[in-house]
């Protein structure tokens, strides 16, 4: 979160092979990661291509004599997870500073803890670095806006999403990293003091107290940042488990407010339009999401998923192995290009596909129970039965699979058998549609005999 030396500075250990000769010793050298690369290289004897930032270290592994060079550092998690100022810096001569809202200069041999902050009394000597950061960014194309997007929302998918009420005007977490020109965010030091409540609330929601950490956002970190992204998105998502779909909707819309083009968020939004049964604002999300994001799993299965919803079964299959391409052993993908080939009548490629998923998830209960569904409509109600006691194996009640196994031992014979499953049924589940239809199918069976 910040970058003073107690968690910047940290040590590199080499350990080379024997055939190198190389002695072990210890060498105070302050290096960076961009160094790595021409060491190996070096080491391979291998000739580095032109335009690497960092040097080689052989020569100072060898002993010999190694200038010290300035060394640059970022931290970038304060704008991308927060929606703070990022901060930058160099460390040159025994100096160090760091480029923040309000700037740092340190003397790290006279004060190798940072205590001191003398960007005010050597002004001269901060000019001077800063310039140093400056040219350093400059020079290198991959450090150069950093923190620019790989894809931008089009005007057209713009005016769709404005349209239906989204979009905000501020360029929030996900605009470029300029040190140059500071956006005017929070500062990351006065940030930091939120992030006991915040790890606090992420720590007891990780252990399913979900009521107790989203009062935690709410009374302790929105009120004192209200537009911070992680702070908006993670109380949503809360909500959301909550079952208070209203509140995740709205704090969502404000998180999507806050950076319009951030494809996690968009794709959020999108699923709680479906699940309010608006697919047409889903379906403009997921395309403005699609354009920021467009080898996102998520995305690609929830398009495919809106597509079985409405009931256009090739459009969903497309869809689906579009989803598989980015990702061949997505589980829920290939139970949904299973489901929709057996509706098809692509019967022995559905099969495929559901034992694909529980290759890939052998303790699915929902893979087994779609495959005892897949079996039982074919006709093999003794391979249905054996998946759907697979699925309540794994979990139970599953009323679908409990009324799936009742149905294929009756087609077995074994009425008894399915007299029993469909008691224990009732027996154990709440009151609710596939109660009710356990007891309709229990007494029909009872009057045939």
């Amino acid at each position: 979160m910040l970058s003073y030396d107690s968690t910047l500075r940290v040590p590199l250990i080499v350990k080379a092979q024997a055939a190198l000769s190389l002695p072990a010793k210890e060498v105070a050298l302050s290096v960076s990661h961009v160094d790595l690369l021409p060491t190996m290289l070096d080491l391979l004897g291998l000739a580095p291509p032109s335009g690497l930032a960092g040097q080689s270290l052989v020569a100072a592994m060898e002993g010999r004599a190694t200038p010290p060079r300035p060394a640059y550092f970022e931290c970038a998690l304060p704008r991308f997870s927060f929606g703070w100022e990022p901060l930058f810096g160099v460390r040159a001569g025994g100096w160090k500073y760091i480029h923040a809202p309000e700037p740092e200069l340190y003397d790290l041999t006279a004060d190798p803890d940072e205590l001191y902050n003398l960007a005010r009394s050597e002004s001269d000597r901060r000019e001077d670095l800063a310039r140093l950061l400056f040219r350093t960014i400059e020079a290198n194309p991959a450090l150069d806006g950093s923190g620019e997007r790989a894809e931008e929302m089009s005007d057209d998918v713009r005016r769709r999403l404005a349209a239906l009420g989204y979009l905000g005007g501020s360029t929030g977490s996900g605009a470029d990293l300029n040190p140059r020109e500071p956006s005017g965010l929070r500062s990351p030091n006065e940030g930091i003091v939120y992030l006991a409540d915040y790890y606090l609330a992420n720590g007891i929601a990780g252990r399913g107290q979900l009521r107790e950490a989203a009062q935690i956002y709410r009374s302790a970190l929105l009120p004192l940042d209200p537009e911070n992204p992680s702070f908006l998105t993670n109380l949503a998502n809360l909500e959301r488990k909550l079952g208070r779909t209203e509140q995740a909707f709205e704090l969502f819309r404000r998180a999507q407010a806050v950076d319009p083009e951030d494809a996690t968020t968009l794709l959020a939004l999108a699923q709680l339009e479906l699940d309010r049964g608006a697919e047409g604002a889903a379906r403009e999300l997921l395309a403005a999401a699609r354009e920021l994001a467009p080898d996102n799993l998520s995305v690609a299965y929830l398009e495919a998923d809106l597509e079985a919803r409405r009931g256009r079964g090739d459009a969903a299959i497309a869809a689906y192995r579009r989803a598989l391409e980015i990702d061949a052993s997505h589980r829920d993908s290939l139970i949904g290009l299973g489901l929709e080939l057996a509706k098809a009548g692509s019967l022995d490629e559905a099969r495929l596909q559901l034992q694909a998923a529980l290759d890939v998830a052998p303790f699915s209960a929902r893979t087994h129970y779609n495959l005892g569904l897949l079996e039982l409509n074919a006709g093999r109600p003794d391979i249905a039965a054996d998946a759907f006691e697979r699925a309540l194996r794994y979990q139970r009640p599953y009323p679908a699979a409990s009324i799936g196994l009742a149905m294929a031992l009756d087609e077995q014979g074994d009425t008894a058998g399915a007299e029993l499953e469909l008691e224990l049924l009732i027996d154990e589940a709440e009151q609710d549609e596939a109660v009710e239809r356990a007891r309709q199918l229990l007494a029909t069976l009872r009057q045939a005999e």
